[in-house]
Order: structure tokens, then C-alpha cells, then sequence
């Protein structure tokens, strides 16, 4: 084998192997898990925080971005304004001045600033509680359980499913 087949096979193993490795940023951001649901619903927590952004299909663990409209993305701008010091309007379109209000808390709690809407952001936010803002830990919100089961349809352990 001279020369040039050698370096056409090394370059070709090398162009293989670089195109079946996945580089992985250390910190997951909200917009980089493609598994997480996309906010759909908003749930309402008996004596606690009015509405949440939620997934029929994966409870609070869901994500929003631009382009998400509706009950969702109204309970975030609420949530924004009020406990996030966010000048922002709740008209559920999840905007440019959306995106810059959740960069805003994701800049502020030292987290990825991607403007997506997902449960770091969820996790760093405060939230409105039974009577004042409050962090999400604080938020008796259910925790999910392996032997939970719930129909996409319901909130579980008596939250109310508010209409998209």
C-alpha cells in the first residue's frame, strides 16, 4: 500500500469516526432535552400558586419556546411579571418579549440562556405562592412518583386541568 491509499483510508476512518461522536454540553439548557413535552395545559395547585405550565402527557416537566401559544404560556408571563420582576404582558404568545423576559431569570440565576422555557428555568423561577413569591422547591406541586398513572386529560392528586 503506498502512501496515498494509506492516507485516503485514514481519512476516511477519521471522517467516520468524528461523524459518530456526540459532544455534549456540560450543563443540559432547557431547549436541549428533544424528550420533554411541549407545554400544553395549565394546572391549577389547590391554595398554592393559581396556574402552572403543564403537560397532559409529562405534568410540569415540559417546555416552551417561541411559537407556543395559549394557557401555558399565559401562566409563565403571569409568573414572569409578577414574581420575576418582568415587564411583560399575559397574552399567551410566547414571543420575542417572552423569550427576552425568561433569558432575563436564566441570565440572573446563572443557568443557560437559550430564552427556552424547560425545568431549569422552572427550578430558578419563583413562583406565586399561597401569598407571596416563593421558590419552585416551595411549591407543593406533585412530585413525580413511579407508580403515578393519570389519563392525559387530568391533573393529578386533585390539581385542576385548565383548558389550552
Amino acid at each position: 500500500m503506498d502512501w496515498r491509499n494509506a492516507s485516503a483510508s485514514l481519512g476516511a476512518a477519521l471522517i467516520l469516526l468524528a461523524s459518530s461522536v456526540t459532544v455534549a454540553s456540560a450543563t443540559e439548557s432547557d431547549s436541549a432535552s428533544a424528550a420533554q413535552a411541549s407545554c400544553n395545559t395549565a394546572w391549577s395547585i389547590p391554595g398554592s400558586v393559581g396556574v402552572i405550565p403543564a403537560s397532559t402527557s409529562s405534568g410540569v416537566g415540559c417546555i416552551l419556546g417561541v411559537g407556543n401559544q395559549g394557557s401555558a404560556v399565559r401562566a409563565l408571563q403571569n409568573h414572569l411579571r409578577v414574581c420575576n420582576g418582568q415587564d411583560i404582558s399575559a397574552d399567551g404568545v410566547y414571543g420575542p418579549r417572552t423569550e427576552t423576559a425568561v433569558r432575563n431569570v436564566q441570565r440572573r440565576h446563572g443557568i443557560t440562556v437559550d430564552g427556552t422555557y424547560g425545568p431549569q428555568t422552572r427550578d430558578a423561577m419563583r413562583w406565586r405562592g399561597a401569598s407571596a413569591c416563593t421558590d419552585w422547591s416551595k411549591i407543593p406541586v406533585p412530585r413525580p412518583r413511579q407508580a403515578d398513572h393519570q389519563t392525559d386529560d387530568a391533573a393529578p392528586h386533585g390539581g385542576t386541568r385548565l383548558a389550552p
